[in-house]
This record gives C-alpha cells, sequence and structure tokens, in this order.
C-alpha cells in the first residue's frame, strides 16, 4: 500500500513493483483518512487484504503521516506488527525523522523524491520477508 497525495509518485511505484516481478496487489490512498478508512475494512474482514507492506508519505492534505501513525498505532497495529512500514518524505528535518523512527510500526525513514534503488531495495526486503513466513 502507498499512501502519497503525488499520483506520479504512485503511478511510479505500481510500475516498479511490476517491473521488479513482485506478484501482489498493489493501492494507493492519498490521504492518510482514506488509508485508513482502507485497512480498518480489511482487518474487519478478516485480514485477508491487509498489506504487509506500506511506504507513508508524511506531508498529505486531511490526515498527514503523524495523525495516520497515532491512528495506526492505536487501532491496526497491535493486530498487525509483521506489516513493514516506511515512512517517506522530502523533509529535511532531523526533527521529523526522529520522531518517524520513535513509533513502534515504522521500519525506516527514507528521504523523496523516492530513488529507485532504495525503492529496490524495500522491494527486496519485503520479498525475503515473504520468503521466511511462507517457509516457516
Amino acid at each position: 500500500m502507498l499512501i502519497d497525495d503525488d499520483e506520479i509518485n504512485n503511478f511510479i511505484f505500481i510500475k516498479l513493483i511490476k517491473e521488479a516481478g513482485i506478484r501482489a496487489s498493489c493501492t494507493t490512498s492519498t490521504n492518510g483518512q482514506k488509508a485508513l478508512r482502507k485497512l480498518k475494512k480489511w482487518h474487519h474482514e478478516g485480514g485477508k487484504h491487509y498489506p504487509d507492506l506500506i511506504l507513508l508519505d508524511l506531508d498529505m492534505p486531511v490526515m498527514d503521516g503523524f495523525e495516520f501513525l497515532e491512528e495506526y498505532e492505536k487501532q491496526l497495529y497491535p493486530s498487525h506488527q509483521h506489516v513493514q512500514l516506511y515512512m517517506l518524505s522530502s523533509s529535511i528535518r532531523s526533527e521529523d525523522r526522529s520522531r518517524a523512527r520513535s513509533y513502534a510500526s515504522v521500519s525506516n525513514f527514507i528521504s523523496k523524491p523516492l530513488p529507485i534503488p532504495a525503492l529496490q531495495e524495500i522491494l527486496v526486503q519485503y520479498q525475503l520477508t515473504q520468503r521466511r513466513s511462507s517457509s516457516s
């Protein structure tokens, strides 16, 4: 799942997933509030469609990344600790990085624009995690 108000980033992300040969469905949301609604719905449906990977933009309208994290950690993270969540931001403020890393649900903080090698590394880590969990 990609939560980003930038439609170009969303398009590039989906294209890279397909080019990487990852057989996974990908969904996008343009703000944290929409994403939270989707995640709650999937959670209440038993988690079948719940994502294993979330890329979360920091600066978005309606509900920004930190507001999303507050609600996500209260409502959903305890049941979905396996999810890898990466915070994305063009912010260079060290306070934003520190704050993002203070959340238990955040795997890492990545600067935007998202360099293709960084996205590829995220996808490789995702694939490794999937292989480990399927062989257990």
